[in-house]
């Protein structure tokens, strides 16, 4: 069970719906989306105030929370939101490793300067793991840069799009 984990989401700012209640209070519904999926947050009275500036789409935003029964209704559980940053604040603090899993056959000339350019010429923060595979022979080789570094940025995001057999892990 889910029931008291705390969790960490990032992603996108798709949409933003806010109003008011017929009691006067106000509500805020947000979709977050990250590479996988697409997530709503409602967000109620205190909440709502001191989370509303982050309520405008295109924001690259970081939730924090815990899974927890609702209020009014212990059989059902929800994401309580404890913390929104704007994830180019935070990004720099938690993310110390990034992991790519490519196959072989992915290596180009080509593969190599856009991830050179992308990657920010090696001066950047995070430490940068590679794992290349061979799908066919069912062999890999792990591979952990001593000098090169990694700029997160968003030409590093747009290299990982354009090639979508690259698997990536954080941290």
């Amino acid at each position: 069970s889910l029931k008291g984990k705390e969790l960490t989401i990032a992603g996108i700012v798709t949409g933003v719906k806010i109003g008011t209640t017929k009691t006067g209070r106000p509500y805020g519904f947000l979709t977050l989306q990250d590479y996988s999926d697409s997530y709503r947050f409602a967000l109620f009275n205190t909440d709502y105030v001191e989370f509303s500036k982050f309520f405008t789409e295109g924001y690259h935003l970081l939730f924090k929370g815990k899974i927890q029964p609702k209020p009014f209704n212990n059989n059902e559980l929800e994401f309580k939101v404890k913390s929104i940053n704007l994830l180019s604040d935070v990004k720099d603090e938690m993310i110390h490793t990034v992991s790519l899993k490519f196959p072989v056959n992915t290596i180009t000339s080509e593969f190599i300067k856009d991830f050179e350019e992308a990657s920010g010429a090696g001066n950047g923060k995070v430490k940068l793991k590679l794992r290349v595979y061979d799908p066919d022979e069912k062999l890999s080789i792990n591979f952990f840069s001593r000098s090169r570094k990694i700029n997160l940025t968003g030409k590093f995001i747009r290299f990982l799009k354009d090639y979508p057999v690259i698997e990536l892990t954080i941290n």
